[in-house]
């Protein structure tokens, strides 16, 4: 867009001043002020501030029957005029299970905006540590396991296999399942062979679950079950459950605006 517009103002200018000799003599003056413009507007929104990309939705559901998400015993967390639990000890999440405000977040491995978010609630949940935790439900972008994603979304290779991995070694080892979890995302674009072996190192291979396991395969269904309905929208990941019935469709766009999104539904200290 900038080139573009550097090239009609050389166009402009070259049919204000007719001959060669009086384009140039003007130019001279007024290119490299031009040029100083725009490149100092490039910067500033290169390393500037983001645009928030995400939506605010007020979400409605129906009560799942058998909803793997509720079952089990422990502390629950509810949502959508209680039409939808989750049994925080039975589920992956990161932080202090115990806190007062408890977020779900709905995500990919492969992808961008998640890795964002990833980034900034890791930083989030160190300053408010006592405070707030986040349950972690892995939706995979590919339609080889995820039949609810949006016409023309682009398959993410590894997807599948990096969603099952990351539950299976929660099953296996829930105090190991963070530093799993990071692992993914700040090795992407890994074999899923590799992911496999770092998975088998920390958890060990006789106490990770097959890739079968019918508690995982349950999960990842309801999590994408979840997904189809709160897509009626926008089928952006990742999706953040915040309180009530309120839903963050997207990257906040950036850890600034994600916090005071927050602090409009939370008194964090």
């Amino acid at each position: 867009m900038h080139a573009v517009g550097v090239f009609l103002a050389i166009v402009i200018l070259v049919m204000e001043f007719g001959s060669k000799e009086r384009f140039l003599r003007r130019s001279a003056v007024i290119l490299p002020a031009a040029l100083v413009f725009v490149m100092s507007l490039a910067v500033v929104q290169y390393f500037g501030p983001r645009p928030a990309s995400h939506t605010m939705d007020e979400v409605k559901m129906n009560m799942a029957v058998d909803d793997i998400h509720a079952k089990g015993e422990g502390r629950m967390v509810t949502f959508f005029d209680g039409k939808k639990s989750y049994l925080i000890p039975s589920l992956p999440h990161m932080g202090n299970g115990n806190a007062d405000y408890v977020l779900v977040k709905y995500f990919d491995y492969t992808c961008d905006a998640c890795l964002e978010m990833h980034e900034e609630f890791d930083v989030l949940l160190d300053k408010y540590r006592e405070s707030m935790a986040v349950i972690v439900l892995p939706v995979p972008i590919n339609k080889a396991c995820n039949p609810h994603l949006p016409v023309g979304a682009k398959d993410h290779e590894g997807a599948c296999e990096f969603a099952n991995l990351a539950l299976r070694v929660w099953r296996a080892d829930p105090e190991k399942f963070a530093e799993f979890h990071r692992l993914l995302f700040k090795s992407r674009g890994l074999p899923v062979e590799a992911a496999e072996a770092m998975a088998v190192e920390l958890v060990g291979q006789d106490n990770l679950p097959q890739a079968d396991d019918p508690w995982v395969r349950a999960v990842i269904e309801q999590n994408m079950e979840d997904y189809k309905v709160f897509s009626k929208k926008t089928g952006v990941l990742p999706k953040l459950v915040i309180k009530g019935s309120v839903l963050m469709q997207g990257s906040a766009g950036g850890l600034r605006n994600l916090e005071v999104e927050l602090k409009k539904y939370f008194t964090l200290p």
